[in-house]
């Protein structure tokens, strides 16, 4: 069993941090931290977040050396995308010859990486690539011409 005096303000901000963190990982890490401040056991913090006892110990543990800073840090950094290689390639050949529908988005990258993409897949990478669909719209028929001639002559004459 941990032992750690908690004060009011630490109780706050615990209960502040599970409640508001937009991260769900962290909501559910500070969610231990917080119910032991409220004297819960491992038993019962474990029957009310799932977490294993190991994982209670080591973030109560953690808890301890580093405080709640050390709680909020995460250290996954993902993997990286089979297109990583391709990514300067890709993006300059968009940017060169821009594409029209992500079916042809989706042939230019399997004909430069010879990777298939579904087209969700290939929106995604787009979209994280900073790369944005241009939508076409409609173009309004109906134009008056004598106001825009009348709006040129008193608005925009030098």
């Amino acid at each position: 069993m941990i032992r750690i005096e908690f004060n009011p303000t630490e109780i706050q901000l615990l209960k502040q941090e599970k409640d508001e963190n937009p991260n769900p990982k962290i909501r559910r890490r500070v969610e231990v931290v917080y119910l032991k401040s409220k004297g819960l056991q491992h038993k019962d913090i474990h029957d009310i977040t799932g977490f294993s006892h190991t994982q209670i110990t080591k973030l109560l543990n953690l808890y301890q050396m580093g405080g709640l800073q050390a709680i909020k840090t995460l250290h996954y950094q993902g993997q990286l995308s089979k297109l990583h290689p391709f990514k300067d390639e890709l993006k300059s050949s968009f940017e060169k010859k821009p594409f029209a529908t992500l079916k042809e988005a989706k042939a230019r990258i399997a004909e430069i990486s010879g990777i298939g993409l579904s087209l969700t897949q290939v929106k995604e990478f787009l979209d994280k690539m900073g790369i944005k669909r241009r939508k076409v719209k409609q173009i309004p028929d109906k134009v008056h011409i004598q106001k825009q001639e009348a709006f040129k002559k008193t608005n925009l004459s030098l």
